[in-house]
């Protein structure tokens, strides 16, 4: 997912709007199918779910979702306090709030493609509703605008429903739809990748690359933690989270009028976040599993994985 990201993003940043002013099938394909391939992709975990395994979701899940929601009101929360809306570094408390409440649904499925059992799969419902753009808005809203969108949370969790009531109704659906996830995979980053510019990206410079190790240290430490300490499990999964998506950069513009002037210097700064903490989740993720195991790659047989 990772290379057809950077590359749609170069050839964004190279020929800007080239996949919007094309129109018809290659924009529906690649610049706007991000949130329908997203629920392609819980349609197809949702009919490999077995409803037995529910409670195993929900234990492992759960978890990793109370503390990632944690995070984002504890960290954003104390940055305020402590530096106020202008931040510090250059980062903005809107920019802050908006990274540390980011996830990327899409990084989660590849990775548990590669590592993760069905269970693992089956929680990317959860990441998906984690990662909806008004977190952000909840952190630092204490305003009507932040009212908890019941909608948006029920439509992240539909696509996975219907693919268990299918899954029911045709068990050879399952093997039919095996291929979705690894098939989707590149699309998805097209799709995200097809919506950054490089050149914006390192014009955040410095600012963008200390708000991206706050990020990773910050997402990476605790769930990764509460993953090993409460889940009882190897890691891989809670480290799986963190990463930035595309869709995090649409939370400032829905922060209103009051945080207006912070929206410009935030966007760049998110997508740096993007496309270091893509690259370094991956990464870690990887040395989680040599180092604890995984369903798909056991301890002992870490040293002979491949390359992500």
């Amino acid at each position: 997912m990772i290379l057809p990201l950077l590359l749609a993003a170069l050839l964004n940043t190279l020929f800007p709007d080239l996949f919007g002013s094309l129109g018809g099938m290659t924009t529906a394909m690649f610049s706007g199918s991000a949130m329908c391939l997203s629920g392609i992709v819980l349609f197809a975990v949702g009919t490999s779910l077995d409803l037995k395994k529910i409670s195993q979701v929900a234990r492992r899940g759960l978890p990793l979702f109370a503390a990632k929601i944690l995070i984002d009101f504890a960290a954003g929360i104390i940055y305020v306090r402590l530096f106020g809306m202008d931040g510090i570094f250059g980062i903005s408390a809107v920019a802050f709030v908006c990274a540390i409440c980011a996830c990327n649904p899409g990084i989660y499925s590849g990775l548990m493609q590669d590592y993760g059992d069905e269970t693992d799969l089956a929680i990317s419902a959860i990441v998906n509703i984690a990662a909806l753009p008004f977190w952000p808005l909840l952190v630092l809203s204490s305003t009507g605008a932040g009212t908890f969108p019941w909608k948006d949370v029920i439509s992240a969790l539909v696509p996975l429903l219907l693919g268990v009531l299918c899954g029911m109704l045709d068990s050879n659906l399952k093997k039919v739809m095996m291929p979705v996830l690894p098939i989707s995979m590149p699309f998805m980053g097209i799709a995200f990748g097809s919506g950054l510019n490089l050149v914006t990206a390192v014009r955040a410079g410095v600012s963008g690359i200390v708000l991206a190790v706050l990020y990773i240290a910050i997402n990476g430490v605790v769930l990764f933690a509460v993953d090993r300490l409460i889940c009882k499990r190897p890691g891989y999964c809670g480290i799986s989270w963190v990463s930035v998506t595309g869709i995090s950069m649409v939370a400032p513009t829905m922060l209103g009028a009051t945080y207006a002037g912070y929206v410009e210097p935030t966007v760049p700064q998110l997508m740096l976040t993007l496309i270091l903490s893509s690259l370094v989740t991956g990464r870690l993720t990887k040395e989680v599993v040599k180092r604890w195991g995984s369903p798909k790659c056991p301890k002992e047989q870490g040293e002979g994985m491949g390359a992500l």
